[in-house]
């Protein structure tokens, strides 16, 4: 396993994810906790997600062309594949650090340039491996997943800082997250069916024992994500309308058990975007 490789893939898938949930909670968000965030937090965030789209632009580089010069890695880098697509999301996750500072205030356009990061982050891996219309559909549609699930997973955070918050709607901002949350985990199911076929179909038959095992713990991480989630929207979300005070409680601990589930399922999508389907 590259070590580098992975640490950069899930740092920004994990950054990308949680810039783009957090841009949109802003959005959906009842008004008295659609707060920015704090300016630190909104400049190292996209900060930290560019260092490590540089480090697997450069690791990318050196397994491709043997890192011999900087005249080469300039060529990789603005090369239509996935070195532009690095090259892209690592100068729009600078963008976003500047947005961090006053006086911006578009949530929106934060939304679109964070969205667009993760639509860069999709056209590296095994969808660029197939060129042609059906190599644009698979890139399309991993796309789409990772935008819903920086939706989701990445909306937790903010959901998490939100109901900690002095005063908060806390029964409000649940069933708005709650709303959102189900919408996206049914498009995440669905673009998830149509990846793993495609998977399938480049693999040429049955996937291998060590992709198929990863590809399970990211199915069993989806699941017990799925059971938390459900907790909060039907037993939590209900409890906040008469006991606000003991759902927040409650909450705080299924969120963060939320947040683990969704670090250990990144882990393992940025794992299985370096393994080859077919081992």
């Amino acid at each position: 396993m590259d070590w580098p490789l992975l640490i950069a893939r899930f740092g920004m898938l994990t950054l990308g994810a949680g810039l783009f949930g957090s841009a949109c909670f802003a959005l959906y968000a009842p008004w008295t906790v659609r707060g920015p965030g704090p300016t630190s937090l909104r400049l190292t965030a996209p900060a930290t997600a560019a260092v490590a789209g540089l480090v697997w632009l450069l690791s990318l580089w050196a397994k491709t062309t043997g890192a011999s010069d900087l005249a080469d890695l300039v060529q990789f880098s603005f090369t239509p594949g996935a070195g532009l697509a690095l090259t892209v999301a690592v100068v729009l996750c600078l963008v976003l650090a500047a947005m961090a500072f006053p006086p911006f205030r578009a949530p929106k356009v934060r939304a679109y340039v964070a969205g667009a990061v993760l639509v860069a982050v999709a056209c590296v891996g095994h969808a660029s491996a197939v060129g042609g219309v059906a190599g644009l559909t698979r890139m399309a549609v991993m796309a789409l997943h990772l935008l819903f699930a920086g939706l989701w997973l990445g909306g937790l955070v903010p959901l998490f800082l939100a109901l900690r918050a002095p005063g908060a709607e806390t029964e409000r901002t649940l069933r708005a997250f709650g709303q959102m949350a189900m919408a996206a985990v049914a498009a995440l199911a669905t673009t998830g069916l149509i990846i793993a076929a495609a998977v399938v179909s480049l693999a040429g038959g049955p996937p291998g024992k060590i992709y198929l095992a990863t590809f399970a713990v990211k199915l069993a991480l989806v699941l017990a994500l799925g059971v938390v989630a459900s907790i909060n929207r039907w037993a939590l979300t209900p409890m906040s309308a008469h006991d606000p005070a003991k759902a927040r409680r409650a909450l705080w601990w299924t969120l963060a058990t939320e947040q683990a589930f969704a670090l250990a399922l990144l882990v393992t999508v940025a794992q299985l975007g370096l393994l080859d389907p077919a081992r």
